[in-house]
């Protein structure tokens, strides 16, 4: 029996590697290409439509852009200093005036009285503590409108206080501070940095938070000067973040948006009689849909960034290690399409009328999360279905308000039919009404969960559902 020589066998198998490897290699040639096509079309697709397409190109207005002056670091004097702790307050009591600063004797010393009851009546420390935390909760929306609580109230002043530097920054702000609304783009396009240092939201939003304490306790006073100057104030430094470019900034906006459209409600409520119709305009100009399209169109032209500059491992180059470049060619190719089709299909999504393409955007996300070669732009994809929810959350918030205001200038019966003629973004339906025995009319939208009201157990106003009340006449 003739068996073949082992050179011959080593040369078919020679072979067999080669064709092998030819085939994978025109495979991949032929995958990368198609990649490459799609790209290239969707960047084609960027263009003729008018979007930026590269972070040079995202506008951002001459005085527009994010308020520095509220992105900085300001310290906390009610916890810095540990005063919602009895002990740590009965200590600074004893120091000098000098030390109480921003606060006034008189309003520790009444803290302090507070919690001497407080714990006479059995309650705990850490009951007060939860209260502090609750920012939005001394005024609350739900089913009524009750005055707060002296402990609320009292926390709430404590607050007030403490916050008075960052008001005075706001009010420094929108008084015409200076803002150059294009530098921190152009220093990040003359670095070597892939993305930009995201800017802290934390300062902005307890600014917003900090001017709508401020107008619920000067409504609260009756001092109606004070509380349309605060809800003024409010609008202005939302109306900053609503020019300036990306999802970040826009998602802030967003955020403040409803804080201070909040704080206009709350106002309204605790002052029946007041003469609010200054606002109407301001929330009829509210349109949070395009501005979460805009961001993501702008968030895409910064993201492209990344892709431009590359991955470049320290110590590999073409030459010195062929497969490592073919690697990452590969897998770089294949994320930016994944990146500028989700990118897309997002865009999409978003501009579905009244916020009907919250389904389709899921489905996009859980598309992302199964691409297995998409890593970077599975990092990089900005919290979109927060952003989403956060638009339609303002959209609901908007109308809501714009019902209150009108209720106050035509009647109740004026508001609940203009509302018959809108949809609740959450659930594609008309907003949901009560008529009182008074003839005051409650609405609310369904919130998030897109429930179409109260859950066993709940009343109108609980879980996620944002409500109103408008009085009758």
């Amino acid at each position: 029996m003739n068996r073949p020589a082992p050179n011959s066998r080593l040369r078919r198998l020679g072979l067999g590697l080669a064709l092998i490897t030819a085939f994978l290699s025109v495979s991949l040639g032929v995958l990368v290409l198609s990649w490459k096509r799609d790209i290239t079309r969707e960047l084609q697709a960027i263009e003729a439509s008018g979007a930026p397409r590269t972070p040079s190109s995202v506008a951002t207005p001459s005085g527009g852009g994010p308020p520095w002056w509220a992105g900085d670091e300001i310290g906390d004097p009610v916890g810095d200093l540990g005063i919602l702790d009895p002990v740590a307050l009965a200590a600074l009591l004893q120091r000098p005036d000098r030390d109480l600063a921003p606060f006034s004797r008189a309003l520790l010393e009444d803290l302090a009285a507070l919690y001497q009851r407080e714990s006479e009546a059995g309650r705990s420390v850490d009951d007060l503590w939860v209260e502090a935390s609750d920012s939005r909760g001394f005024i609350s929306v739900g089913d009524g409108w009750a005055r707060p609580s002296e402990r609320h109230l009292l926390i709430a002043q404590v607050e007030h206080a403490a916050a008075g530097q960052l008001l005075e920054r706001v009010e420094h702000a929108c008084s015409g501070f200076p803002f150059d609304g294009r530098a921190w783009l152009d220093d990040w396009l003359a670095s070597d940095a892939p993305v930009p240092v995201p800017l802290s939201v934390i300062g902005p939003l307890g600014a917003q938070r900090a001017i709508g304490r401020s107008a619920k306790l000067a409504a609260l006073d009756g001092d109606l000067d004070e509380a349309l100057a605060a809800l003024r104030l409010g609008f202005c430094a939302a109306r900053a973040y609503e020019r300036a470019p990306g999802l970040l900034h826009g998602l802030t906006w967003m955020l403040q948006v409803d804080l201070a459209t909040s704080a206009l409600l709350a106002v309204a409520a605790l002052m029946p009689e007041a003469d609010l119709s200054e606002f109407e305009g301001e929330v009829a100009a509210l349109d949070p849909q395009g501005r979460l399209s805009r961001a993501l169109a702008e968030e895409r032209a910064l993201g492209l960034r990344v892709f431009e500059v590359g991955l470049r491992p320290s110590g590999a180059d073409w030459w010195s290690s062929p497969l490592t470049s073919l690697g990452l060619w590969l897998f770089e190719s294949n994320d930016e399409r994944v990146f500028l089709k989700t990118y897309r299909e997002a865009l999409d999504a978003s501009r579905a009328p009244s916020f009907s393409g919250r389904s389709a955007l899921l489905e996009t996300m859980q598309g992302l999360e199964a691409e297995s070669l998409a890593l970077r732009s599975q990092l990089m994809f900005p919290a979109v279905v927060s952003a989403f929810d956060s638009a339609a959350g303002v959209h609901a918030t908007a109308t809501l308000a714009a019902a209150v205001l009108l209720g106050r200038r035509e009647g109740a019966d004026a508001a609940r039919a203009w509302l018959d003629d809108r949809r609740d973004p959450f659930s594609g339906e008309p907003y949901r009404t009560e008529v009182g025995a008074t003839g005051e009319v409650r609405a609310w939208s369904v919130g998030p969960d897109a429930h179409s009201g109260p859950v066993e157990g709940q009343s109108v106003g609980e879980a996620d559902d944002l409500v109103v009340l408008i009085p009758g006449r």
